[in-house]
């Protein structure tokens, strides 16, 4: 499914979603994967957003920042990834209406990922990840991930596809 925003002089928000069914196992779940180009981040601009969820935004194009109730300030640029906690107040997104923002996204949640956290893998204190390169390279892996996921499956594939998920998010943390 496509939206798309107002032009902004040339410049057009579009939003994609990639999966919008949530994708179930006993380990853990997916609920919402997408892609913005021209996006707004977590608009409006200086407002704390918390998510309830985890996600990964991988920032794909433009530049921008991010910041968070513990102080947190980043420069973000293609490459970096955001690791956003479920309660941990945060905004993210272009410094300025008309810098290009675009990114791809995955919300999750689960035992898995309570597990990763009590060991140390998904820490608050590191929610910026400078991927560099290898992010980008991560975007069109983990897009190829959602539209594999998003057809319908059995619980022994769905159990192997969360799998593979948790592989690629290991790979940026």
């Amino acid at each position: 499914m496509e939206e798309l925003g107002k032009n902004m002089s040339e410049m057009v928000w579009r939003h994609t979603t990639l999966l919008a069914s949530t994708i179930e196992t006993p380990l853990g779940r997916v609920m919402l994967a997408g892609e913005h180009q021209w996006g707004r981040g977590t608009a409006p601009r200086g407002r704390w957003r918390i998510y309830g969820s985890y996600a990964l935004v991988l920032v794909t194009g433009g530049s921008g920042g991010y910041r968070d109730t513990s102080g947190r300030r980043e420069e973000l640029l293609p490459g970096d990834a955001i690791v956003v906690f479920p309660e941990l107040a945060h905004w993210y997104g272009p410094r300025r209406k008309q810098e290009r923002w675009d990114e791809i996204y995955i919300t999750f949640d689960g035992p898995t990922f309570g597990l990763w956290r009590q060991a140390g893998l998904l820490d608050t204190a590191t929610p910026i990840l400078r991927l560099a390169g290898d992010g980008l390279s991560l975007a069109k892996r983990l897009r190829e991930w959602v539209l594999l996921a998003a057809s319908p499956a059995t619980a022994p594939e769905r159990l192997r596809q969360l799998s593979h998920l948790e592989t690629l998010l290991m790979e940026a943390l």
